[in-house]
């Protein structure tokens, strides 16, 4: 088994390696080819209908996108976080800005934990340029506040790259 089969998530929540058992069961029981279960599954699953390489590599670059820039955040790293955001997040929300608002994550404490809730693509969201989106929410915890929901949201800009487009945490 890859690693990633049980990391990466699939917008529905459900992760690879769920899909993949999916998939062979729909093959088996619809006496169709693989490939055309997993297509079926992909778009069941919340992507757009894309080749089954394509998809792991949209998850992964998803997955890692938020993954590197969350770790960034969590090192108090203002400067790298925001260089590294989308256009769009740079353009509403200046570097000081940016600074003096993530200062006010760290009373909390360090991260004790972090695990994905949901991930929910959005197209075209109220407030935002036109495109594609990500919602990732994550149930986390730290040092001082035991239970947090951090929001993610990623985008896809114009050079194919994920970038974040928006943080916050309750």
């Amino acid at each position: 088994m890859n690693p990633t089969d049980t990391t990466l998530i699939f917008p529905s929540g459900r992760s690879v390696l769920a899909v993949k058992k999916d998939a062979k069961k729909l093959a088996k029981s619809e006496s169709i080819p693989l490939s055309s279960a997993l297509d079926q599954l992909l778009v069941e699953n919340g992507l757009s209908p894309m080749a089954w390489s394509k998809a792991l590599l949209l998850l992964e670059g998803k997955h890692s996108v938020h993954r590197v820039w969350l770790e960034r955040a969590d090192a108090q790293d203002y400067e790298s976080t925001w260089r590294s955001s989308s256009a769009f997040f740079q353009s509403a929300v200046d570097m000081d800005d940016w600074r003096k608002s993530l200062k006010r994550r760290y009373p909390l404490g360090s991260l004790i934990s972090r695990d994905l809730e949901s991930m929910e693509p959005l197209i075209n969201p109220d407030g935002a340029p036109d495109g594609n989106y990500t919602r990732l929410i994550f149930n986390s915890s730290f040092e001082s506040k035991i239970s947090a929901l951090e929001t993610v949201i990623l985008t896809e800009e114009a050079d194919g790259h994920w970038r974040v487009a928006s943080y916050f945490i309750k």
